[in-house]
């Protein structure tokens, strides 16, 4: 994911295309609609072009979420270190990935006390709970319960989480 700095005039386009565009604004103009595509699927970011090709509301909150993980100064004192950006970006990653391919939103985003973040989601038809820690070595591992009882851990390799999603989500 790329971040950057976006300033009010970048938007300036998306609010009013006939100024962007440096044309006068008269009654009888009007431009084309492939004009007017062409301004709406363009922004500046870092003063790069980059297309617009999805807005997906849902991804962009759960990553937001991921990147405003903190840990409590209790941990800081204790000398544990908060997620990396790289643990960071690979949990925004996840969390997006079973998001769009699972339809599965997290309850709880947070970093956890070995030093990495943490995704708990629940099944609430059958009880389940898939909890998924992603360390900042990028070790992944996921824990499957149900009514607190451990029904299954699998330490998840290439980000294939399809073994784990059936077993949480089998009646």
């Amino acid at each position: 994911m790329e971040t950057g700095n976006i300033s009010v005039l970048d938007f300036n386009q998306f609010i009013n295309p006939i100024w962007q565009s440096g044309k006068p604004i008269e009654d009888n103009e009007k431009e084309s609609a492939s004009d007017f595509d062409e301004i709406n699927t363009q922004i500046k970011i870092n003063g790069d072009d980059k297309p617009v090709t999805e807005f997906d509301p849902v991804s962009n909150f759960l990553q937001s979420q991921v990147y405003d993980i903190t840990i409590p100064k209790k941990w800081e004192i204790d000398g544990i270190l908060s997620p990396t950006i790289i643990c960071k970006e690979e949990t925004a990653r996840i969390v997006t990935k079973l998001y769009k391919n699972y339809k599965i939103i997290p309850l709880r985003v947070s970093a956890t006390i070995e030093e990495g973040t943490f995704l708990k989601y629940k099944d609430y038809n059958s009880a389940k709970e898939l909890s998924i820690e992603i360390y900042n070595d990028l070790d992944i591992a996921a824990i499957i319960t149900q009514n607190n009882r451990i029904i299954r851990t699998i330490d998840i390799i290439d980000e294939n989480f399809e073994e784990v999603i059936k077993i949480f989500q089998t009646k």
